[in-house]
């Protein structure tokens, strides 16, 4: 059986199960959708789709990922979800299809907008009501009444230890990254939790037809919104107009730009669990400054 039909019985099973009803499958195509999954754009005699789907061994890999799309709907462009679940030893995802456009200055004021707005929305505490993934690290997001305690506890020494226990560092590193730890109270100041969306950097944040921005892929949780602007110029950042929008209607606190590689702690180390050596050495820097 060809690679092809397998695809064309694993999509008739998943649209059944998201529509009720059988949906003839007419063309699909792979598309980017990660790390971790597959991507398809599927055209069905219901029209086109994004399918995401992957074999690992979750029940529901995909059930955080669609909780956190409705989560942040009222705040900003995210695709509609369809369905989700698994089928035929998969895990799916079925949303809307983006067709991705050029990207223009408009469209990424009118992002900075959004993420203003959705981080003016506050919480009492630091977390979120269930665990989600950064591509397949689980985030652990149990309730924190402290910034500072859920950015260690709850981020930064999960995937230190994942990393030293699978010798990916050196326990000289993590005890050098444990060390700041304990200093992380003197740099970043402390302001209420803002609903984030969890994972945006450049590949997360689509430009779609009428200049309309699309936010996918989230990992929401509540937390320090300097540390969602912080992500964002992690692997190059936006166009200039995306933060003068932002800190227009939501300005940070002074100094951002002096502790904006603190932040990057975290999605460092995921890498370097997930990809290797090669991004130790962002760490390396950001432990000299901050030494």
């Amino acid at each position: 059986m060809s690679i092809a039909t397998t695809y064309q019985q694993v999509f008739e099973s998943i649209f059944f199960e998201s529509f009720g009803h059988d949906v003839e499958i007419l063309d699909f195509s792979v598309a980017a959708a990660g790390v971790v999954n597959t991507g398809a754009r599927v055209s069905t005699s219901e029209g086109v789709f994004f399918v995401k789907l992957n074999e690992r061994p979750e029940p529901n890999f995909f059930q955080s990922e669609s909780s956190d799309l409705e989560l942040l709907r009222p705040f900003l462009p995210v695709p509609t979800v369809l369905g989700h679940g698994k089928s035929q030893g998969y895990n799916f995802l079925v949303t809307d299809f983006i067709d991705e456009m050029p990207t223009v200055k408009p469209a990424f004021a009118e992002a900075g907008r959004h993420l203003a707005l959705l981080h003016q929305q506050r919480h009492t505490q630091f977390g979120h009501p269930y665990s989600n993934y950064l591509a397949s690290v689980e985030l652990p997001n149990e309730w924190k009444t402290d910034g500072i305690n859920f950015l260690i506890q709850n981020r930064i020494l999960p995937i230190v230890g994942y990393c030293l226990m699978e010798e990916k560092i050196s326990i000289d590193l993590y005890k050098r990254i444990e060390s700041l730890c304990g200093r992380l109270g003197s740099i970043i100041p402390q302001e209420d939790p803002s609903l984030l969306h969890g994972d945006l950097w450049t590949g997360n944040l689509m430009m779609g037809r009428g200049n309309k921005p699309w936010f996918i892929d989230p990992a929401c949780y509540y937390g320090f919104r300097e540390s969602e602007l912080a992500f964002t110029y992690l692997f190059g950042g936006f166009d200039a107009s995306f933060y003068e929008a932002y800190l227009e209607l939501f300005p940070l606190e002074p100094g951002f730009g002096e502790r904006v590689s603190i932040y990057h702690i975290h999605p460092l180390l995921v890498h370097v669990y997930l990809f290797g050596s090669g991004y130790i050495m962002g760490l390396e820097r950001i432990l000299k400054r901050f030494s």
